[in-house]
């Protein structure tokens, strides 16, 4: 027996609802869904702060290896 379409766009429904219930923190410090990830990689707020948190990096190496 095959699901109806209403049995089977409930069930999309849920899975989807579960999907992004699944939380993840990204590396530049903000938490999303993990549906809307590759989204938000790509947005301003991301880019920012990754430069800006590379850019860091950058110099504490550089002030280390001077000392």
């Amino acid at each position: 027996m095959e699901p109806s379409s209403e049995q089977y766009k409930e069930y999309a429904k849920y899975l989807s609802q579960k999907r992004r219930e699944e939380k993840v923190e990204c590396e530049c410090g903000r938490t999303t869904n993990k549906v809307d990830l590759p989204r938000h990689l790509r947005t301003p707020y991301h880019i920012k702060r990754i430069n800006n948190n590379n850019e860091v990096l950058v110099l504490k190496r550089l002030f280390e290896a001077e000392f």
